[in-house]
């Protein structure tokens, strides 16, 4: 699905396009704006939040994914998605700080206003709830006892389903950029996201599980705006978790 020149069509239901087109937008923000991608003390602010959409959005239009104007219109909607949840009084955005602690009604309302059944909410919620609230969780741990679960389910609703492949692609292929083997995170300055963060409070090894799990999650909901909507959001989420888990800043 990357980079075509023949049919500008991001109709697909193959769950690993979903996977590569995120990697492949992270790829061009990194190389584009390194320093929006590996800065470790400002979190991230419902401003950048926007600016890597905005970016995402420009990446589908320069390699052809889809048409140019479906892409701006999905691009505005998820900047209007992000934007009802404004920002906190610190200047965070309120969409990443919510699934910072997610709170299971929280973030049950927040799928159903994408039209996302309880069935689907309930499936996700508990590797959401893990990551986020264990920043010491294995991956190990994460696969075992939460994603297994996930990949073994067979949901009714067949949107949902592929909304679950989706994720999970996004989620392996995430895992796959931000500890790659090359190197090139870290020759730019950044680091593979399993070492240890000497900006993390004492205690805290790093919040990578988080990271990869709100990558899927940001698929997941750009999905419901459209097939570059996907892959727009889930970057969005994937640098702005990792931001925010980088910081510094407080943890409960």
């Amino acid at each position: 699905m990357i980079k075509t020149n023949q049919q500008k069509s991001c109709n697909t239901v193959n769950p690993d396009d979903y996977g590569k087109l995120h990697n492949a937008i992270t790829e061009y923000i990194l190389k584009e704006h390194p320093e929006k991608v590996l800065d470790t003390v400002n979190g991230t602010s419902l401003e950048d939040m926007v600016f890597f959409i905005e970016e995402g959005g420009k990446f589908c239009i320069e390699n052809n994914i889809e048409e140019e104007d479906i892409v701006n219109q999905e691009v505005q909607s998820l900047i209007d998605f992000v934007a009802s949840y404004g920002s906190d009084n610190n200047g965070k955005a309120n969409i990443i700080k919510l699934l910072e602690h997610p709170e299971h009604g929280v973030f049950t309302d927040l799928l159903f206003s994408l039209g996302y059944s309880q069935e689907f909410a309930d499936l996700l919620y508990p590797v959401i709830e893990a990551s986020a609230n264990d920043y010491n969780i294995t991956s190990s741990v994460i696969n075992n006892d939460y994603l297994q679960s996930i990949y073994t389910t067979n949901l009714s609703l067949e949107n949902e389903q592929l909304a679950k492949n989706i994720f999970l692609s996004v989620n392996n292929y995430s895992r796959k950029f931000w500890n790659r083997e090359d190197n090139r995170l870290k020759a730019m300055g950044g680091g593979d996201t399993t070492a240890r963060n000497p900006n993390l409070p004492k205690g805290i090894k790093d919040c990578t599980e988080w990271v990869m799990i709100m990558d899927g999650l940001g698929a997941v909901i750009g999905t419901a705006f459209g097939c570059v909507g996907s892959g727009i959001l889930g970057t969005a989420f994937s640098i702005g978790a990792k931001r925010e888990c980088e910081c510094g800043g407080v943890y409960e």
